[in-house]
């Protein structure tokens, strides 16, 4: 991971996002080729995991879901600046290949 994304600040992950610390937090970044059926499977199992969890979802470009505006669900297409606080107040974060090997560089 790169050394920048390292000194993010959990509580200010928490002012962009609007969440709070009352369940965990789950960052789910897709990205490149696998991002639309990541999303997809998101916003099918969307109700059940916000019972036990808040998710911040990075979409990639043009993928955002519009029509979904749920308590404890925040999506983005990019996150640029804000991405080490994001990273430092999630609890978990899955990525796919494409995405792990683009935050690596």
């Amino acid at each position: 991971m790169r050394d920048e994304l390292k000194d993010g600040e959990a509580a200010k992950g928490l002012t962009y996002c609007g969440f709070t610390r009352n369940k965990p937090i789950i960052l789910i970044m897709g990205g490149s080729l696998g991002s639309k059926k990541i999303n997809e499977m998101v916003w099918i199992n969307l109700e059940a995991l916000l019972v036990h969890f808040q998710i911040v979802h990075i979409c990639g470009k043009d993928q955002v879901n519009h029509s979904i505006h749920m308590h404890g669900y925040k999506q983005f297409e990019y996150i640029n600046d804000e991405l080490a606080d994001v990273m430092a107040m999630a609890d978990m974060v899955k990525m796919n290949k494409q995405s792990k090997r683009a935050w690596a560089k």
